[in-house]
């Protein structure tokens, strides 16, 4: 009887079982639908970057053009601009793009901007050859040199009208650049039109 009393009781949740956890849940889609409109996104993702990368690549030539265009036209605007380093035009854009200035290795294209630094403002013969050659290198970076390089005269204007849509070369201020370095004087006001065109020029031409 004593040992019965000292018996200690039974746990009463020693029979009890743990309540199972569910199954965590998976991030990663379920259906197939959705599995393959992921794949999608990333393929799509991958393309617009490769697609991103090579058009940055491949309009570096306009970039420099347009460079090289906007230091004309502050030397238009302002004579007395001097070049910072003739050396560093020599290099630019000859040798960071490549397309832009090959033919400028030897400093041709440097000397040029310095000698139109120089110039007065209203003496824009020297300005109307510096864009000519401006835009005859473009184009031959832009498009392959046997369509380019035989054209002159209305021919080229043509050319150029086509290749952005308008007729400001054959019928407008672009009709200078096929007679430079020929054409007559012109005074720095009527340079602001022709500069305009080729700026367009540069930036929307196309095949």
């Amino acid at each position: 009887m004593a040992e019965a009393a000292t018996t200690p009781p039974a746990d009463p949740l020693a029979g009890l079982i743990d309540i199972p956890l569910p199954a965590p849940v998976s991030l990663l889609p379920q259906t197939w639908p959705s599995r393959i409109a992921i794949v999608l996104v990333v393929v799509g993702l991958i393309a617009g970057l490769w697609w991103l990368v090579r058009w940055w690549h491949a309009n570096r030539y306009r970039r420099a053009a347009l460079a090289e265009l906007a230091r004309i036209e502050r030397m238009c605007s302002s004579p007395s601009a001097v070049i910072p380093g003739e050396p560093q035009e020599r290099r630019d854009p000859g040798s960071k793009y490549p397309g832009i200035g090959q033919k400028d290795t030897a400093g041709v294209h440097g000397s040029r901007l310095s000698r139109l630094a120089a110039l007065g403002r209203d003496d824009s013969r020297e300005v109307t050859s510096t864009l000519a050659l401006l835009v005859r290198r473009t184009a031959l970076a832009a498009f392959p040199r046997q369509e380019v390089a035989s054209l002159a005269g209305p021919a080229w204007l043509a050319f150029l009208d086509r290749t952005y849509g308008g007729d400001g070369f054959s019928h407008g201020p672009g009709q200078v650049l096929s007679l430079s370095p020929y054409a007559p004087q012109r005074s720095g006001a009527d340079l602001r039109p022709l500069i305009d065109l080729v700026r367009r020029w540069i930036r929307t031409h196309h095949d």
